[in-house]
């Protein structure tokens, strides 16, 4: 009973602990990104400039090809901060050509208000920067209309990019019913193929036996491999493809590729 007790408050106990670490984490990277402005403005006092990094960076990067490092380290700060989780997260920094204007970026585990609402471009970014009144404020993708986030989360050292998705497209329902594809995006590698079959294999109820014949046997001719055991298996089964035949060659298929 006692150890049941133990095992309830733990869980409730746990996720509390953890959010209040990550607040406390966000509190820490807003603080840090202030200080690290206050130095750049020492910088400027003195070059009429900030330190200029046009294609952008994290403040992880190589000492010897970092411009930050070099220009502010030790004579502004005795060393860049880093992000209080830099297994998963990095501040990163970026300027127009000239070094006029900067923005620097932290990522923000809960406080999803602050970054929404600092005047910036990335909304799951705590944003701070300048620019001159007349110009726009640096964009890390270059286009002021779209969300920074995307390309920031792609920055960070914990980032996983999303699972490939692939699109069967026909031009007609009876293009559809007859496995009369467009050809396959993205299709490059048997890997491709083994992620777009499995997706294939999970729809296979909604599909007919034309459409899996189809589907597999342009993905086939789309990688411009050998496939002709498995053409022939399709072509002399074809209609009597069930979910569960295609599932046994998608199986032989990963076997073997």
């Amino acid at each position: 009973m006692v150890i049941a007790i133990i095992g309830v408050l733990a869980a409730i106990a746990i996720p509390a602990i953890n959010n209040a670490r990550a607040k406390a984490r966000d509190a820490r990277r807003v603080q840090g990104l202030k200080e690290f402005s206050a130095a750049l403005e020492l910088y400027y006092e003195n070059h009429q400039q900030y330190p200029a990094w046009a294609a952008g960076g994290s403040f992880a990067e190589a000492t010897s090809t970092n411009p930050l490092y070099q220009a502010l380290v030790p004579a502004y700060m005795p060393s860049l901060p880093e992000d209080p989780l830099s297994s998963e997260y990095v501040y990163y920094y970026k300027t127009d050509a000239d070094g006029w204007a900067y923005k620097l970026v932290a990522y923000m585990e809960k406080d999803k208000e602050k970054a929404e609402k600092d005047g910036g471009s990335a909304l799951r970014y705590y944003e701070a920067f300048t620019h001159r009144p007349e110009k726009e404020q640096v964009h890390f993708t270059g286009n002021p209309a779209e969300d920074d986030s995307d390309y920031l989360d792609e920055q960070m050292p914990g980032y996983t990019p999303p699972p490939p998705s692939y699109t069967f497209t026909a031009t007609s329902q009876a293009d559809w019913n007859a496995g009369v594809y467009s050809d396959t995006e993205g299709v490059s590698s048997p890997g491709d193929v083994k992620a777009i079959l499995s997706t294939i294999t999970y729809q296979a109820n909604a599909l007919t036996s034309s459409n899996l014949s189809g589907i597999f046997l342009r993905t086939c001719r789309c990688l411009r491999y050998n496939r002709s055991s498995y053409a022939l298996d399709l072509s002399l089964s074809r209609r009597d493809i069930t979910p569960e035949r295609f599932a046994g060659l998608v199986t032989g298929f990963e076997r073997d590729y």
